[in-house]
């Protein structure tokens, strides 16, 4: 392998191995490939195999056997720079690469206060890295591993070790100690605003002390005093920057709260003007909100019902209500509507459940809305029963009543109608139209069909139209009725009640008392006739006695 500089220590064939495989393993277990298990099982063997060759060369280095594996990849020619065992990696990498593959084994792997050994043993790595850097910027050879009997630390070994580093410790960032320097608090904007200051101010301070010594301009006294000097400014103006960028943030914060807090305010006093019982539950079933109805309904205080189980307090259960929305809504994470009617609260209620999401669609909770239907209840009694009178005078009615649309579609007759027009069935007689149902033409010369339609017209108008009519049955027989129509509402659509009257009697009756007023008027004319004739006749009888007297 190439050496960055002339004269600097080559990096090893095994170290460029070992970075292959532990880049692999890095990147088959990162956050967002952590479910997919070929890859996680890719990256702990990858991990394995890198602390296992750390280990062999600590064995090498340390029991001073040759296993042979330094130069199995590539042979190293004799005479490299600072290399003890031709092929063979530092000490210092060694142990890193034991130190960096044991943490990717164990990058998930937390204790109970909630620290990760992995970030524990990124750290010491970085660390053993950072003193290979020192001795490259300072010149102290035995810093990079470079002591006689060992092999020193490539340069570029150096700077991908820092990365690889960096890679581990923030490979679960939310996690443990990077958990805190990735935290949008301002403990965490601190830490990320110092963090690289505090470990470049002392080696930069450091390196200018030696070259300071070095170009004769102040001896190693006055180096060092002025070092220190150097380092307590430098960390007062950084420490002093960073405490005023926090005090904007913190002032920025608070104004953002202040904020927040008049929106929560103000959506509590929307929450609490709302007439309907409300309250929120998180995914347990324990209420974590209320409004001011809920607690007037069940006579507590929100404080003595915030944090118990809802089916406490709305049921008295132990368990959940059966047919309850919220399970529903736990189960598919949609909306669900349902009555209830438990005797425990007295009024049945309509309960609305409606899914909570966070930011990351997952559903935290359910709002939960009840609404009593007790007055809802009674208007449907109500209406059952004015059904139910309606039903029994229209099914009883000697006359026939239908409904009908305007514009001459029938909805539905009762036994009356089928029996006045002669039809087999209540569809027989809503397949029908007005004009089906009448002669082609009226008695005063009229269609049957326009006639009809204005006499709708008019009762639409109205509100009422009465008139007579010659229907026709279906056996083509025509008959007098007298039709009262009313309009009516269903809903949301105008309709027309007739009621159908057969007169042919009534008609029959009169047109024969009409023949007898006319056959009596005709005798009593002859009458009078007669009368009048007889009283002529004896006039003259009595004229005639008269003369023959004389």
């Amino acid at each position: 392998m190439k050496s960055v500089l002339p004269g600097l220590v080559t990096m090893k064939a095994n170290t460029a191995a070992c970075f292959t495989l532990i880049g692999i393993s890095l990147w088959s277990l990162q956050v967002k490939r952590i479910d997919k298990q070929p890859l996680r099982i890719l990256g702990r063997l990858c991990a394995f195999i890198t602390a296992l060759i750390g280990v062999l060369t600590l064995y090498e280095y340390l029991s001073g056997h040759n296993l042979g594996i330094d130069q199995l990849l590539f042979r190293e020619p004799a005479g490299a720079v600072f290399t003890t065992y031709l092929g063979r990696m530092a000490l210092i990498t060694a142990i890193n690469f034991f130190l960096t593959g044991s943490a990717l084994l164990s990058v998930d792997t937390n204790t109970k206060r909630g620290y990760y050994p992995s970030q524990f043993l990124a750290v010491t790595a970085a660390s053993i890295t950072l003193s290979a850097l020192c001795g490259y910027i300072y010149g102290v050879s035995s810093f990079s591993g470079g002591i006689a009997i060992y092999t020193a630390m490539a340069l570029h070994t150096v700077i991908a070790f820092i990365l690889l580093c960096l890679g581990i410790i923030f490979a679960r960032p939310d996690k443990g100690s990077s958990g805190v320097i990735t935290s949008s608090l301002s403990g965490g904007m601190m830490m990320r605003r110092m963090l690289l200051v505090i470990i470049a101010i002392p080696v930069l301070s450091g390196w200018l002390k030696l070259r300071g010594e070095k170009a004769g301009i102040y001896d190693s006294h006055f180096g060092t005093a002025l070092m220190v000097i150097a380092n307590v400014a430098l960390f007062i103006v950084i420490t002093w920057w960073t405490a005023a960028i926090i005090n904007r943030s913190e002032e920025r914060r608070k104004a953002a709260q202040g904020r927040l807090d008049t929106v929560n305010e103000e959506w509590q006093i929307t929450f609490d003007s709302m007439s309907d019982p409300v309250f929120i539950m998180d995914m347990e079933n324990n209420i974590t909100n209320v409004n001011s109805a809920l607690a007037k309904v069940l006579g507590k205080s929100p404080e003595e019902i915030i944090g118990r189980k809802c089916y406490e307090i709305m049921h008295g259960t132990s368990a959940a209500f059966a047919n309850c929305p919220m399970e529903g809504t736990r189960r598919d994470g949609k909306s669900h509507v349902e009555e209830v009617n438990d005797p425990h609260i007295g009024v049945p209620l309509l309960v609305t459940t409606s899914p909570i999401f966070d930011k990351d669609h997952r559903m935290v909770g359910v709002v939960h809305v009840a609404k009593d239907i007790s007055s809802i209840k009674k208007i449907e009694t109500a209406l059952r029963e004015s059904e139910i009178k309606y039903k029994a005078i229209f099914d009883s009615s000697v006359d026939a009543i239908m409904l009908l649309v305007p514009g001459g579609k029938f909805l539905s007759g009762n036994e009356a109608t089928l029996k006045l027009f002669g039809c087999k069935s209540k569809e027989d007689f809503i397949s029908r139209t007005p004009s089906d149902l009448s002669p082609e033409y009226q008695p005063d010369g009229q269609l049957s069909k326009v006639k009809a339609e204005e006499m709708m017209r008019l009762a639409m108008e109205r509100g009422y139209n009465f008139f007579e009519w010659t229907h026709r049955r279906i056996n083509g027989e025509e008959f007098v009725a007298t039709v009262q129509l009313s309009r009516m509402k269903v809903g949301d659509q105008a309709i027309l009640q007739a009621i159908v009257h057969d007169i042919t009697e009534r008609v029959l009756s009169e047109k024969q008392i009409a023949k007898k007023l006319r056959d009596l008027e005709i005798f009593y004319k002859a009458a009078i006739d007669r009368e009048t004739k007889i009283k002529e006749l004896k006039k003259r009888v009595q004229e005639l006695e008269t003369k023959i007297k004389e």
